[in-house]
């Protein structure tokens, strides 16, 4: 990296650097004044690596797959169509490539940096680099007035069109049971297609019931699971301490629900067996709040089967409990997973 000298703080916060495959560092939209600087700093220092160019406003000018690092530097509120800018950037990446920006808090106690109109929120770039198909690798911390983010892009699943169209859902307006029916009719659309990723179909030969965290929304709305079932394999009875939405994608499935009584003096409750059914592939079940949020699944069928379950919460770290019948004991859980992300 260049020692810009004395003028690195100006130039700082002018600069968005682009560090390519061969090593190359481009400056993205300067004025001479930086441009000329940065120049001068490469030529004293002998530097062969290194490229100064200007670019367009809305456009980085990078080959498809060429570069391995974009770093933005308190820039990255100044561009004009962000979304379009994020989509040009990804198509620029290498595989593993990265995208780092760092820019100031968006808070009224930050005098620093541009007015505070012009401020983004770290919440917001998170969010919009999201919507753009990156993912949040790290976060740095040891600048005072700035937020740091590494950005990488996430990996491209079957389900991830599933996961934003059920983000859009959960972060609206609308009304609980209304959220239900829009994931419901979500879930059955990806079921009737199929297209879930043969590494998210296979059982675990140790495990009866082998469970897939898919997704997990960053603050916590929603998480969608794959539960792969050996043939005749049967969950516990267990609750879900939110609202879910479930649907079989392979095979058919048993859904016994239960009505829970709770007595006075009793530490066990009384679990009223309410229905039973058996869903075919592409059918959708709801299951709502507590208290009516008890049931078990069983693999109807002489094959595996496997089911996609949209829970109201991130199910990798929501206390559940089972309830076993035969002893009368209620145990807390939390879910083990095997991780798609």
């Amino acid at each position: 990296m260049a020692d810009l000298g004395a003028g690195t703080g100006y130039f700082a916060k002018r600069l968005a650097a682009v560090v390519g495959s061969s090593g190359r560092i481009d400056a993205l939209d300067v004025d001479r004044e930086l441009l000329a600087r940065l120049q001068d700093t490469v030529e004293s220092q002998g530097l062969a690596n290194v490229v100064a160019r200007r670019v367009a406003a809305d456009d980085p000018g990078l080959p498809a797959e060429s570069t391995d690092l974009v770093f933005v530097c308190n820039t990255y509120h100044q561009l004009r169509d962000r979304a379009v800018y994020l989509g040009k950037l990804a198509r620029a990446l290498k595989a593993d490539g990265r995208v780092s920006v760092v820019d100031f808090h968006k808070r009224e106690d930050i005098p620093e940096g541009p007015p505070y109109a012009d401020k983004l929120a770290r919440e917001t770039v998170v969010e919009e680099f999201r919507r753009a198909g990156f993912a949040l690798e790290r976060e740095e911390s040891f600048l005072p007035y700035q937020y740091f983010l590494v950005f990488r892009r996430a990996p491209r699943y079957s389900f991830g069109p599933l996961a934003r169209a059920i983000t859009d859902v959960m972060r609206s307006e609308t009304q609980v049971r209304d959220k239900q029916w829009q994931v419901a009719a979500l879930l059955s659309d990806y079921l009737q297609r199929g297209s879930l990723e043969a590494r998210f179909r296979r059982p675990d030969p140790a495990l009866p019931v082998t469970t897939y965290l898919l997704y997990a929304d960053p603050d916590g709305l929603f998480s969608i699971a794959a539960l792969v079932f050996q043939p005749h394999a049967r969950t516990a009875i267990h609750d879900h301490q939110s609202w879910v939405v479930w649907g079989t994608f392979s095979g058919s499935e048993r859904e016994t629900r239960y009505r829970r009584e709770d007595h006075p003096g009793e530490s066990f409750p009384r679990l009223a067996r309410a229905w039973s059914k058996v869903f075919g592939a592409g059918e959708v079940s709801f299951i709502d709040p507590p208290p009516q949020d008890i049931h078990d699944v069983a693999n109807a069928g002489d094959a595996v089967s496997i089911s996609l379950h949209v829970h109201a919460t991130d199910i990798s770290k929501q206390a559940r409990n089972s309830y076993d019948t035969k002893h009368r004991i209620v145990r807390s859980f939390l879910q083990s997973y095997e991780r798609a992300m």
